[in-house]
């Protein structure tokens, strides 16, 4: 390929030489140098975009997963902000439940509550454990607070 790159770009190169044409960004005659450099530059820039070949399943399997996380940054939450709810998260007072009742959205409706009225209060600067058996609602509480989840009450 590169042998018939070159015979391409001098057999061009020839005929812009001997018809005397001028080149449009000199506004002179084409020169001998000037293809030879315009040459050697294109088989430069040739050989760097060959060594990019190799690495260019990566390079879109990189592309695909930061397709993928942006979907996930830029998507609109299922969950609606009750009229209540403050933007601005302020830990200065703490963490308060009020009357928490909560179920996983995907269990049936006669599925008891994991949360039923549940209140607690966590005050700034204090240091809570959360402990309990499996199932008791212990990362149900975190994923609450992240707002993962919306609750029924309060």
């Amino acid at each position: 390929m590169m042998f018939v790159y070159y015979l391409y770009t001098y057999a061009i190169a020839s005929v812009l030489i001997n018809r005397k044409v001028i080149n449009p960004s000199t506004n002179k005659l084409y020169s001998i140098a000037e293809i030879v450099a315009v040459t050697q530059a294109t088989q430069m820039s040739m050989m760097s975009f060959g060594s990019v070949i190799p690495i260019m399943p990566g390079i879109l399997k990189g592309l695909i997963s930061a397709r993928k996380v942006f979907d996930v940054i830029e998507r609109k939450p299922l969950i609606a902000s009750s009229p209540t709810c403050q933007n601005v998260v302020s830990l200065e007072k703490g963490i308060k439940f009020e009357n928490v009742t909560f179920r996983y959205p995907t269990q049936l409706d006669t599925t008891r509550d994991i949360f039923n009225r549940a209140s607690f209060e966590i005050k700034a600067g204090q240091s809570t454990a959360i402990v309990g058996p499996s199932g008791s609602g212990k990362s149900s509480i975190v994923q609450l607070l992240n707002r993962y989840y919306d609750v029924q009450e309060g």
